[in-house]
């Protein structure tokens, strides 16, 4: 009788207890619910599966952004054999040391730490003329504006913001090497989009010719947010490795066998190694049929570039590739990559390609809008700073999804109440900015590439 009085007490009180659903979403950004759906914005597209470019129209459009200078891109197979001192030191000094003050953590760096920084630099063992060597990247590595791994922050410990780093290369990059550090760490490289030092046993070396085969061979394409190859025990530095969106394998000749693995459903890759002295070694490994990858690249189409573009929605900022996450550069950077497509590395240089470009910096807000929702999903639209997606348009108004770190709520009417974001987000184009203007003002660019 007692424990029958206990159980009625218990369930008395729970039918006393309020219970209400979790909010799953919270407005802030002028965005509904519906709209975090990828078919939402794909039902609303203009003929979302019709072909934007062919293959050859991207081979084309990717030349011209290699020989563009605005874009800052370079052909690294067409890069010089050798190079000047007086070039290469203008190359090294392309990186200024910061007149104000920066912390490696929490201790302010110092003239003392500059000098020694720049010692690193090896200016001293430059010749007249200088070999570049070529050779890629063995797994994914930042790129920095300077010969080490120390963080460079605005203010103590604002792990946020490395000043240091510049970009992160994808395994396969080709780099053309330039010079190496004095404690012969660190490889001063040139990418397609991006110059910096390099951790040297992130890269391997080989010759130009080697390197150019290999990346003509048949390949796929990453296409997933990112994927991580097989734990392998007889290569243990390919167990297992992470690649992002956008990377591109060479497929292996077919082979039964992995490591005892079946190949049967699966793609044999190549996958670049480093030996002992620094020389590209080929292994292949296994990328299981189910992997979220592509043969060749994704059909160029306005339905795949919102569906690259939700892989990614929710995803943390990183700025420059900080803790394995991209910016809002990279972020673009890496959809169009699906699609062959190689854009610059930073927002103003991607504002810069030869395509279907408008400099709206002089119109206002409405003539701006109407414009903008003129253009199919996929184009750029660019602030100072900053570059976002067009996803579409919903009771005549247009919307974005990007990778931002802050900004202010919409529909404030200019009061500005910055909100911490850090992540890819949809948005429409009245959330505010600092100076109580809101994003549409802001934008100066507008970039449809097809």
């Amino acid at each position: 009788m007692k424990k029958l009085f206990v159980a009625l007490l218990v369930l008395s009180l729970f039918s006393t207890v309020s219970y209400s659903e979790p909010t799953i979403y919270k407005n802030k950004s002028g965005v509904m619910e519906k709209m975090l759906y990828e078919k939402f914005w794909i039902r609303r597209a203009n003929n979302p599966d019709k072909i934007l470019m062919t293959k050859e129209q991207i081979n084309e459009l990717s030349n011209k952004i290699k020989k563009s200078k605005a874009t800052a891109c370079v052909d690294i197979f067409s890069y010089s054999e050798i190079i000047t001192k007086e070039k290469l030191v203008n190359l090294i000094n392309t990186f200024k040391f910061s007149k104000e003050a920066r912390y490696n953590g929490d201790t302010l760096i110092d003239s003392e730490y500059i000098v020694n920084l720049k010692k690193q630099r090896n200016e001293k063992a430059l010749s007249s003329y200088n070999i570049v060597r070529f050779g890629t990247v063995i797994r994914e590595t930042q790129i920095r504006a300077f010969p080490t791994s120390d963080a460079a922050y605005t203010e103590p410990n604002d792990v946020e913001f490395d000043m240091n780093i510049e970009s992160v290369l994808k395994v396969w990059e080709p780099l053309a090497f330039l010079h190496t550090s004095l404690n012969g760490e660190w490889e001063l490289v040139q990418s397609s989009t991006c110059l910096g030092w390099v951790r040297t046993e992130d890269t391997a070396i080989t010759n130009k010719t080697r390197l150019r085969k290999l990346l003509e061979r048949d390949f796929i394409t990453v296409t997933a947010n990112r994927i991580t190859t097989d734990v392998d025990h007889s290569n243990p530095s390919l167990s297992p490795i992470t690649l992002t969106m956008g990377t591109y394998l060479p497929l292996a000749d077919k082979v039964d066998t992995i490591s005892d693995i079946t190949t049967q459903y699966s793609y044999s890759v190549i996958l670049p190694e480093r030996d002992s002295d620094g020389n590209l070694v080929e292994k292949i490994s296994r990328i299981p049929f189910n992997a979220d990858v592509q043969h060749g690249y994704l059909p160029y189409t306005q339905k795949n570039i919102i569906k690259q573009a939700f892989k990614l929605l929710g995803e943390r900022y990183g700025w420059g590739g900080l803790w394995n996450a991209r910016d809002c550069s990279s972020f673009v950077k890496d959809i169009y990559s699906t699609f062959g497509i190689q854009l610059p590395r930073n927002s103003a240089n991607q504002a810069r390609i030869p395509s279907l470009h408008f400099d709206v910096s002089d119109l206002n807000a409405k003539d701006k809008t109407s414009l903008i929702m003129e253009q199919p999903v996929g184009a750029l639209l660019r602030k100072k700073g900053h570059i976002m997606l067009y996803l579409g348009h919903y009771n005549r108004k247009p919307y974005v999804i990007h990778n931002a770190y802050s900004y202010g709520e919409s529909g404030k009417n200019g009061q500005y109440e910055r909100m911490k974001i850090n992540s890819v987000v949809i948005s429409d184009l009245e959330i505010t900015l600092k100076d109580k203007t809101l994003f549409i003002d802001s934008i100066i660019d507008i970039n449809t590439i097809n």
